[in-house]
C-alpha cells in the first residue's frame, strides 16, 4: 500500500491576517486558506521586532502559555539609540493579549538587549515560568545575561 505524502508550498506571505497556502498530493493541488487569529508589530521602523519569538511558559499562573516577542534594535524616541526591549503577552481562554502585558528595556545603546530571550522554567521554584533575556553587547561587549520574574 503506497502513503499519500503532503507537501505545503507557501504562495504569499504579506502582513494581512491571511495566508493562502496548497496543499500537493498525489490526487491534486489544493488551495487552503489559514487565518491567523493574534498578530503584533512594532511602533518603531526598523527595530527587528519579532527576531525572537519563544514560548514564555506561563508566567502568571493562569494555566494558558504566554509568548516572549523580542526586538533587540528598539530606539527610544528621544535620544534615537538602540537599546532593545522584550515583551511578554499573556496567554488566554481567547489567545494572546492584545497589547503586551509586560515590557523590559535595555538602558545601554548598542547593547543588544533581547537579541536572545527564552523560558527560563521555573528557576526560583515560585511556581511560576521565568524568562532570560540576552544582551551580547552590553557594557562594551562583554554582555549580560538577565533572568526575570514577570508578574
Amino acid at each position: 500500500m503506497k502513503k499519500k505524502i503532503t507537501i505545503l508550498y507557501i504562495l504569499a506571505l504579506t502582513l494581512s491576517s491571511s495566508l493562502e497556502l496548497s496543499a500537493q498530493s498525489s490526487d491534486s493541488l489544493k488551495p487552503i486558506l489559514i487565518s491567523f487569529p493574534w498578530s503584533a508589530e512594532s511602533d518603531r521602523a526598523n527595530s527587528n521586532f519579532g527576531n525572537k519569538v519563544a514560548t514564555a511558559g506561563d508566567v502568571n499562573g493562569d494555566g494558558y502559555s504566554d509568548v516572549i516577542v523580542s526586538e533587540f534594535n528598539f530606539r527610544n524616541s528621544y535620544d534615537k539609540k538602540e537599546k532593545g526591549r522584550v515583551f511578554v503577552f499573556y496567554g488566554s481562554r481567547t489567545g494572546l493579549s492584545k497589547s503586551p502585558n509586560w515590557i523590559a528595556k535595555g538602558d545601554q545603546n548598542g547593547g543588544a538587549f533581547g537579541k536572545s530571550a527564552s523560558m527560563a522554567g521555573d528557576v526560583n521554584g515560585d511556581g511560576y515560568s521565568d524568562v532570560i533575556i540576552g544582551a551580547y553587547g552590553y557594557n562594551d561587549k562583554e554582555g549580560m545575561v538577565l533572568f526575570i520574574t514577570v508578574l
